[in-house]
């Protein structure tokens, strides 16, 4: 996927796979892009999800958009017993169908392509599956605009090429959205409060790498552009990483 400066490239799905068990937790429930429960797969597209109900093509769905799907308990087909026994299943967007019906072209999480791995739906199809897809991308255009902020990243810097830049904008997201969610927890036995510090933790260790890395450096053709401080590696030489969470940078 291109890289785009709005979001660092953080699109729903990269938080999904690296947070897959509190993506549909976390997430905020008034940031829907499209909900249903008419959703069918016909037993020729069985990765293509399509609805009667909800014009799919006029969503704002985009790749990367995550939707979770329910799905009879494994065994039963739909109209057997104990079809109300549902099971949700996480899928990413690889792109939308704008034929008649609308539908979504579905791919696994983390996967290239569509058709990489077992399809959603079973070889007959399926009809009368819940959906739903929530979005954190307004989390992540805030987030990334305060990083552009407190580093005066000017209108001619790319930060593509550095990926403490990108990761920055990945934990300072999951660390807010993850700080909502404990808020709003009312189990007191729940993790999101520890969770919230590990975030925090990640947030702090990377800005520490990019503090005195780098330096407000002017330039008349472009304004304000973002330059590496004389005598300082581009890369931190030493390598720390983040129990939990798998993360890492070097």
């Amino acid at each position: 996927m291109a890289f785009d400066p709005i979001n660092m490239g953080i699109t729903d799905e990269v938080i999904a796979v690296r947070a897959t068990a509190d993506y549909f937790t976390f997430a905020p429930k008034d940031q829907v892009l499209c909900e249903g429960d008419d959703g069918t797969f016909a037993s020729g597209e069985r990765w293509t999800l399509r609805s009667s109900t909800v014009d799919f093509s006029t969503a704002g769905l985009a790749e990367g958009s995550m939707i979770e799907i329910g799905f009879p308990e494994k065994g039963f087909g739909n109209g057997m017993p104990n079809k109300n026994r549902t099971v949700f299943t996480q899928f990413a967007l690889d792109s939308v169908d704008d034929t008649v019906p609308s539908g979504l072209i579905l791919r696994r999480k983390g996967l290239a392509a569509t058709g990489i791995g077992q399809p959603p739906a079973p070889i007959a199809g399926a009809t009368k599956c819940p959906f739903r897809s929530l979005t954190c991308q307004p989390q992540v255009r805030v987030a990334v605009h305060d990083i552009i902020l407190k580093y005066e990243i000017g209108r001619g810097i790319t930060v593509e090429n550095d990926d403490d830049f990108v990761n920055l904008a990945f934990w300072w997201v999951v660390r807010d959205l993850y700080y909502a969610q404990a808020r709003m927890a009312n189990d007191p036995k729940d993790n999101f409060w520890q969770k919230y510090k590990d975030a925090a933790m990640a947030v702090k260790s990377i800005e520490e790498n990019l503090d005195g890395r780098y330096d407000v450096v002017p330039d008349n053709a472009t304004g304000l552009t973002l330059g590496i401080l004389p005598g300082r590696s581009s890369r931190r030489r030493d390598c720390d990483e983040m129990g939990g969470y798998g993360w890492r940078y070097c």
